[in-house]
Order: structure tokens, then sequence, then C-alpha cells
């Protein structure tokens, strides 16, 4: 698997824009107060699945998020931003890594809405992700392959954004929560192809469009901290 830091010249090619009252306006200056970072947790199954299940174990992987968008209300007004073409984020890096930041003035944000939009980016997949399943006494790899467009919600009450702080926006995917309904049946009838269990739109279909169901379906939880 390629492992894609995110890169200054991908950086070049955000965009940002506001809409106020339904009409749009493009950030000009001003310091990024809000940036958006991916933060994997559940990294084991076996905390969520039984034990006969077997249990997955994931140790790499990168999404590929082409559009955010920050959708709040600020006193009489509905704000909405944007960024595009943030490329590939890997999920499994040492630290964090930042994209998609906006330039948003100080106040008060009501009724905050996050979106991220992931999609397949040349021959990469929108999601992949690498491990080891464990069933029967028995340890294989793993691979899910997410080649098809799907998008994350979250949501958040209020956010006070202070002049001159800036603030990171950090996502959490539930790894475990993605597979937790996959039946003992659809792990031990799984096609290996190579010894490598491959989840994809092409390969063990009923176990990905379970999973994927899961990830379009899942309410993701978002938390603002200090930069």
């Amino acid at each position: 698997m390629k492992k894609m830091l995110f890169s200054a010249a991908v950086l070049s090619t955000v965009l940002f824009a506001a809409c106020k009252k339904d009409k749009r306006y493009e950030a000009n200056g001003g310091q990024t107060q809000l940036a958006y970072t991916l933060q994997v947790e559940n990294l084991s199954t076996g905390t969520q699945q039984r034990s006969t299940a077997g249990n997955i174990v994931w140790t790499s992987g990168f999404a590929n998020p082409v559009k955010i968008k920050f959708e709040a209300k600020q006193q009489d007004s509905k704000l909405e931003y944007e960024a595009k073409n943030v490329g590939q984020i890997d999920l499994f890096a040492p630290n964090a890594i930042e994209f998609g930041s906006f330039v948003l003035s100080p106040g008060t944000y009501k009724e905050i809405e996050l979106k991220m939009y992931f999609s397949k980016h040349n021959s990469e997949p929108a999601l992949q992700l690498n491990g080891l399943y464990t069933g029967n006494n028995v340890t294989v790899p793993i691979m899910l392959l997410v080649d098809a467009s799907f998008d994350i919600k979250t949501e958040q009450k209020d956010v006070v954004i202070d002049n001159g702080m800036s603030y990171v926006a950090v996502t959490t995917l539930d790894l475990a929560a993605y597979t937790s309904d996959v039946s003992e049946n659809m792990w031990t009838s799984a096609d290996l192809t190579n010894g490598v269990i491959i989840i994809s739109n092409n390969s063990n279909k009923n176990i990905y469009d379970r999973i994927l169901n899961n990830i379009r379906d899942k309410k993701h939880k978002c938390h603002f901290h200090h930069h």
C-alpha cells in the first residue's frame, strides 16, 4: 500500500469560498483559524464483535477526501465554507495531517455541520485499510478497498472562535464499527485472492456492501480544539 503524506504542493490546490444568506464570497487573506484532521480509533474489532466471528487488527490505510464543507449559523446569517482538492491522507501517520483550512471571523457558530466527501483519485481508492484477520486459529492479511464515492457528516452544537486563535476540527473514524455486523459465516465464507481477504466491489461484495453502508450511515464524532 502506498502511504502518501499531505504535501505543500497539494495545499496550493485548496480553494476557499463562503456563503452568507445565499450569497457567495471568496475568503480574502487573514489568519487560517480552522483546519481539519482525520483520526482512526478502535483499530481492533475484538472489543465489539463476538470472538467466534474472528478479529481484525487494522495496521495502515489512507483516505482521499476531495471536498470539505463547513456549515453553521452566526447571528442571523447562514454560513458555508468549502475547500476542494485536498489530496490523500495517511490515516495512520504518527502526527495527524491537517487539511481543508478555512478563514473564519471570530464569534459564536451555532448548529455546525461538517461534511467530508471522499472519492477515488486516479488509481487510488477513496478509502483503503490494510490489516490482519484472525479466525479459527488462522491469521491472514485483509484489505478493504472502497472505490465508491461517499461522504461522512458530523454535527456540533456551538463553537466559539476567538480572535487570533487557530482551531482544529478532528473527525474520528471508528474502524471497529464498520465491520461490527459482519457475521461469522460471512467471514468464514470469504474468498481469498493470493492468500489475502480482499473486500471490494469486485471481491467479497456482500461484506463490502455492508461495510460501505456502515461507513455512510454511521454518526461520526468530531471535536474542536485549539491548534
